[in-house]
């Protein structure tokens, strides 16, 4: 399974054929990730199969503070462990049409910074944690179970349609301050709270819908297809802790919950591939189109309240989540070349992708600035069995933001600073293999 669809929070690659061609798969794919790239693409074979697959994705994500050459404050990495990604698919023929279905987890995304002790001094905490305010842990999670039926119209055309229904989690975690900047000092450490929010929605519905022109006396090929997810609607859980054994702010909690809505973009995606005695060469493109109005959701919290020694009660009623993302397009290559006939393929692929978050809206827990992908992989093919290897390394280049416009939460409105501002680093390396059986 190898699909690519990138939105900032789901993969770039997902399984390993994918992985070994930074997604340029869109034309050629042909098992359990066509379901969700383009259906039509399972005509290709009739016989029975069957894939399994494992990926394994790493993210480096770095953030340095604007105001680290007076604070001192050390750039911040992530320390989230690498993340599995298995996959599993089976498409096979009935009467006139290829049908399938797979299990697909498209996105998986986990970031984990420090975050301060309990009791920590306020001048520790301002230098060693400057990126409280603006995230200290993230998880974004994306299974799909899909399944399609594609038929070939003619010796030249093939059409197909699939549906999938989706599960999607999101956690974040995060500081607040509850303070007054007269009285206080505008983001002051004593006042912080610390701030976890987590939904989950079961049945997220999705459909994709795509087509191949393959000529039998041309050695060219294309593919379209369009993909429409609806709107994740998330419900969960609220938790408003103290990090100080000091009185106030005193977090107070009634039934807390939490609730967001977010968008999927319309993907829409074209390809062409060349088939060469020996080699094969693709090349895709891609766009994300936001027409919902959650791209960018907004937390609804009830029951959270906090306390001020002057006995003054604030609600903590909605929180922006620390994702933002925008329309992106995207274009990929990749070239197989036959090393071994019949046996033996190398596979290497590039991608470029535009940013999925806009600059000014980024946070040390989500910024996605677009960048480039390299790949490269191997796939040999023996007695109905096809092993599949590949390795991606996504770069994206260093921005620096010094215009952010992401507020500090307040419940008082008792003052508040942007939070975004400092130079943003990432790099994501993913390894993936499968293995594909077919009977005859």
């Amino acid at each position: 399974m190898s699909p690519a669809a990138a939105d900032g929070l789901d993969l770039d690659v997902w399984g390993a054929r994918d992985i070994a061609r930074a997604g340029a798969t869109m034309v050629s794919q042909d098992g359990g990730g066509a379901l969700l790239l383009n259906p039509a693409g399972l005509v290709r074979r009739t016989q029975l199969r069957m894939q399994f697959g494992m990926a394994f994705h790493g993210d480096s994500t770095g953030f340095r503070a604007a105001n680290s050459h007076t604070t001192n404050s050390p750039d911040i990495e992530n320390r989230a462990a690498a993340l599995a990604t298995p996959s599993l698919g089976i498409q096979g023929q009935l009467g006139p049409f290829v049908i399938g279905a797979a299990y697909i987890e498209r996105g998986d995304l986990q970031r984990s910074f420090p975050s301060p002790a309990f009791d920590q001094l306020p001048s520790e905490v301002e230098q060693f944690f400057p990126h409280r305010y603006a995230g200290t842990d993230l998880r974004f999670q994306h299974h799909s179970f899909a399944a399609g039926i594609a038929i070939r119209a003619n010796s030249w055309l093939g059409i197909g349609i699939s549906a999938n229904v989706d599960q999607v989690n999101l956690t974040e975690s995060r500081f607040i301050w509850a303070g007054f900047a007269g009285r206080d000092g505008l983001a002051n450490p004593s006042r912080d709270l610390k701030l976890g929010l987590d939904g989950t929605d079961n049945f997220v519905l999705g459909g994709n819908l795509g087509i191949l022109i393959a000529p039998p006396q041309l050695p060219i090929e294309i593919a379209l297809s369009a993909s429409y997810s609806e709107d994740a609607n998330f419900h969960g859980n609220a938790v408003l802790l103290s990090q100080r054994s000091a009185e106030f702010p005193n977090p107070e909690q009634i039934a807390p919950s939490a609730a967001a809505s977010l968008s999927a973009p319309l993907r829409l995606r074209a390809g062409l591939r060349f088939l060469g005695e020996r080699f094969f060469i693709e090349a895709n493109g891609e766009v994300g189109v936001f027409a919902g109005e959650h791209a960018s959701p907004t937390w609804k919290l009830q029951g959270v309240f906090v306390r001020d020694e002057t006995t003054t009660i604030a609600e903590l009623s909605t929180v922006p989540s620390l994702i933002d993302r925008r329309s992106y397009a995207g274009a990929r290559a990749s070239a197989d070349v036959e090393v071994v006939s019949g046996f033996v393929w190398l596979t290497a692929g590039y991608a470029y992708r535009t940013a999925a978050s806009r600059r000014g809206n980024v946070s040390a827990a989500f910024a996605d600035f677009g960048g480039h992908t390299v790949a490269m992989g191997a796939e040999g093919q023996w007695n109905n069995m096809t092993l599949t290897i590949g390795y991606a390394r996504f770069m994206q280049p260093a921005r620096t933001v010094t215009n952010s416009v992401v507020a500090l939460p307040n419940p008082f409105d008792g003052g508040t600073t942007a939070i975004g501002n400092g130079r943003y680093t990432r790099t994501r390396d993913a390894f993936g293999a499968q293995l594909e059986v077919s009977w005859d």
